[in-house]
């Protein structure tokens, strides 16, 4: 599951262009360069971000040239992350419960049209909302992870089931006329999954091993449910301070489904992708439904059918991460550049979004040199006072007059110190590169940064302002 954090494309990857600038002539020399190249991000990761183990796949032209495990899957038994260790996905996870939803819909178990509650009466609005809303994510239905108090302790101190689910937000009102908003809930997948059972007459995990996990040659993906059973599963870890780790807590399957309760590997991911792109789990006319953006007022969602669709330094890419207690991942498509990039991290406090990049600006060198080109249209003054604050959250001195309350409550002084921790080593920034603004509808702006130091590392920092001027977080993770 996800914890709160306009174009054309080629979908087919067997038949995209290959990245071939930056690598050798020969295919054994390619691989070699790409497996050095993972290696070495890889490496740098394991030691800056105190990452216990990684798991890395990269497809190109669609055959898949590095499965590789890097770092430990238990610290205390010094296990090594194997090829077939597993991980937890998160919502990875619904990109497999959009395609079991359009797998039902072609063999004409349901319509996309279908509402909500011909399905799931259990929830009073359902007769509002159509499956496709919730496929898009504009169902308006809050997310009964990151929009209820304490859900985390919820989650992980029994097991969950839908009633349980919809016990938390059922009396709570829809965030918005379904349709007029895309609103990413976890909520949305969850009911999905549930529609996926009760169409199929199956459970979802059955439904989910037999329709896609065998077409797809994926021999070793699981469920939360099986954990305690795989003998190469991963420990998830979550970080107390910025340089000591913990054992973190556990989602139970029942409050996952369809949002966010598969386990598998890098790369049974790559197979996935594989067969998924290439029409063997559902039909080409709907992968690019799936893929394709919704537009709500003439502006893109960035969000299809369980994949987000986006450019990165203007490479198309279709990808979604996923974050779990102990968990983060990424799948990465960039089919113009027939290239695919899967991380998978036992860090839950980590997002491996960075990792993936790197890896990407080894192997592309136009995209390594975009990286570091501002985007138009920066307002210095904007700039100027995100230098400020971030500055004085790294090194303690924070002016709270800047902060909205809800900020200033969660900067503790353990949290101040953590944030002081975790990037004083690399000294104070060289350079502030504007990367581009995110507004959104409640009338606050994001506003993105590339920040570089001297010693060559660099970190992404997305600052965001209240239409009221006050800064609503300061995040920042490693790029």
């Amino acid at each position: 599951m996800r914890w709160t954090t306009t174009f054309g494309v080629a979908l087919v990857l067997a038949s995209a262009c290959d990245v071939t600038s930056a690598l050798p002539a020969t295919s054994s020399d390619r691989d070699t360069a790409v497996a050095q190249a993972s290696a070495d991000v890889a490496t740098a990761a394991l030691a800056r971000e105190n990452i216990p183990g990684l798991q890395i796949a990269i497809t190109r032209g669609g055959r898949i040239v590095l499965d590789q495990g890097y770092g430990v899957r238990d610290v205390g038994a010094r296990q090594p992350v194997e090829s077939t260790t597993l991980f937890e996905l998160g919502s990875i996870t619904k990109s497999f419960t959009s395609a079991a939803i359009l797998q039902l819909r072609e063999r004409g178990k349901l319509k996309l049209s279908d509402q909500l509650g011909q399905y799931v009466p259990e929830y009073p609005r359902g007769k509002d909302i159509t499956i496709m809303q919730l496929l898009q994510m504009t169902s308006g239905i809050p997310d009964h992870i990151n929009d209820v108090p304490n859900s985390v302790k919820i989650v992980t101190a029994s097991p969950g089931n839908l009633d349980a689910a919809l016990a938390l937000i059922k009396n709570m009102p829809l965030n918005f006329k379904p349709g007029t908003q895309s609103v990413y809930s976890n909520t949305n997948y969850l009911l999905l999954g549930t529609i996926v059972a009760r169409a199929s007459h199956m459970p979802y995990d059955e439904y989910i091993s037999k329709n896609i996990f065998v077409p797809a040659h994926m021999i070793h993906s699981a469920f939360l449910k099986d954990e305690s059973s795989l003998a190469n599963m991963a420990v998830g870890y979550a970080l107390v301070t910025a340089n000591k780790l913990k054992v973190a807590g556990h989602i139970r399957y029942g409050w996952s489904g369809g949002a966010g309760s598969i386990v598998s590997t890098a790369g049974d991911l790559a197979r996935w992708d594989n067969a998924f792109f290439n029409g063997r789990i559902i039909s080409a006319a709907d992968v690019r439904l799936a893929t394709t953006p919704l537009y709500i007022k003439g502006k893109s969602t960035t969000y299809g059918l369980g994949w987000s669709i986006d450019q990165i330094e203007g490479i198309p890419v279709i990808s979604h991460d996923g974050g779990m207690l102990g968990f983060t991942s990424i799948n990465d498509v960039f089919p113009a550049i027939g290239l695919n990039i899967i991380v998978l991290t036992n860090n839950g406090d980590t997002p491996p979004d960075n990792i993936a990049k790197n890896i990407l600006a080894k192997l592309d060198p136009e995209f390594a040199r975009r990286r570091d080109i501002a985007a138009l249209g920066e307002n210095p003054q904007i700039t100027s006072r995100a230098e400020k604050v971030w500055t004085e959250l790294h090194i303690g001195t924070i002016d709270r007059s800047e902060l909205t309350p809800d900020l200033n409550k969660a900067l503790t002084p353990d949290q101040v110190a953590f944030m002081h921790a975790h990037y004083a080593g690399a000294g104070p920034p060289l350079q502030w590169i504007y990367k581009g603004k995110q507004d959104w509808p409640d009338g606050s702006t994001t506003y993105s940064y590339r920040v570089l130091f001297k010693d060559g590392s660099a970190v992404l920092v997305a600052a965001t302002i209240t239409k009221d001027g006050k800064f609503a977080n300061v995040d920042t993770q490693y790029d």
